[in-house]
C-alpha cells in the first residue's frame, strides 16, 4: 500500500472522535449532528452497535445503512459528550490490498453517572472514494460496569 496506512488509521480516529463529541456533544441539541458526522459514511455504510458482557447480542435494532439512519442510531446510543471523558487505548490498522483500511479502537469511557469506566471497541471499515476515506463499515461494542446504570441513564434520557 503506498499510503502510509497507520498514519491514515490515526488520523482517522482522531478526526472520528472529534467529530462524534461535536456532534452529540449536548443532550438537547443534535441538529448539526448530520453535517458533521454524516459525510464519514455513504449511501451503503453499515454501523451494527453490538452490546453486553460477551459483546455478541445486537442491541435489539437492526443494523443501520446510510448517513441518516447511521447518525440517529449514533444520536439514540451516544451519551453526551460534555458529560464524560473518553480514552482510546489502541489502534491497530490492517491494510487490505484494494486499498481498503480496517480499523480497530478500544478505550473507555467515563462520566459522573458511572460506577467504573465503561470499555469499548471500535471496528471500522474505511474504504477509499475520491482520493479520501470513508466508513464502509462500522461495528460498536460497549461492555458495561453495570448494566442497570445504563438503563437509568437512557430512561432519564426520556
Amino acid at each position: 500500500m503506498g499510503e502510509d496506512y497507520a498514519s491514515v488509521a490515526e488520523q482517522f480516529v482522531e478526526s472520528y472522535h472529534a467529530a462524534a463529541k461535536a456532534a452529540f456533544c449536548s443532550r438537547s441539541d443534535r441538529s448539526q449532528a448530520s453535517s458533521i458526522v454524516g459525510p464519514l459514511y455513504r449511501e451503503n455504510s453499515v454501523l451494527v452497535k453490538l452490546r453486553g458482557d460477551s459483546g455478541d447480542e445486537i442491541d435489539g435494532i437492526p443494523p443501520a445503512v446510510g448517513p441518516a439512519a447511521i447518525v440517529k442510531m449514533l444520536g439514540d446510543n451516544v451519551y453526551p459528550y460534555d458529560e464524560m471523558e473518553q480514552e482510546l487505548c489502541v489502534n491497530h490498522a490492517v491494510p487490505q490490498a484494494d486499498g481498503t483500511i480496517i480499523v480497530m479502537v478500544t478505550g473507555q469511557t467515563t462520566c459522573y453517572l458511572f460506577i467504573a469506566p465503561a470499555i469499548f471497541a471500535e471496528l471500522f471499515v474505511l474504504k477509499q472514494d475520491s482520493g479520501s476515506y470513508y466508513i464502509a463499515h462500522q461495528v460498536c461494542s460497549d461492555v458495561p460496569y453495570d448494566e442497570s446504570v445504563f438503563d437509568a441513564i437512557r430512561k432519564n434520557r426520556g
